[in-house]
């Protein structure tokens, strides 16, 4: 048996037990933002325990690994709902950033099945178009500062 092989053979058992254990906890930590500035980042400058969102069918819930900050994000907590990307009151929803992300599939939801498998491992294309509009994961659509985030249909298409 090639070296080349045994990989592959420890990787797949890897995979699984990888997969096993990812079953999350009911509640995970994220930071959203609430308008513009410092103060208005999470609950009391803490991050929001918040119950973990549970997939459609057509979803995936995704555990996220790593985000990086990019100067981006730094303009969204400057500026707010002023900030261009920003249509909305972010008081009444508001954002989470950070679209730089690495995750992992936690969840998948039953019409992706065959598509996806828990345990895979992804980064995230930031710029998502939906009918000729840009919905950027961390501006219209949540981002990674969050321990887990749902991806639908604008990310997986």
């Amino acid at each position: 048996m090639s070296g080349r092989c045994r990989w592959r053979r420890r990787w797949g058992a890897c995979r699984r037990e990888a997969s096993k254990s990812m079953t999350p906890a009911t509640h995970h930590l994220r930071w959203n933002l609430y308008g513009a500035g410092l103060e208005n980042l999470g609950h009391n400058g803490k991050p929001e325990l918040l119950p973990i969102p549970q997939p459609a069918p057509n979803e995936l819930l995704a555990r996220i690994d790593a985000v990086g900050i990019c100067f981006s994000d730094l303009k969204i907590l400057r500026l707010g709902e002023a900030h261009p990307k920003i249509a909305r009151d972010l008081r009444l929803r508001p954002v989470v950033m950070g679209h730089e992300i690495s995750c992992t599939i936690a969840q998948v939801g039953d019409a992706l099945k065959d598509r996806f498998q828990v345990g895979e491992r992804y980064i995230v294309q930031a710029d998502v178009y939906v009918n000729g509009r840009v919905q950027a994961v961390g501006y219209a659509l949540d981002g990674g500062y969050s321990q887990y985030t749902v991806f639908g249909e604008p990310v997986l298409n």
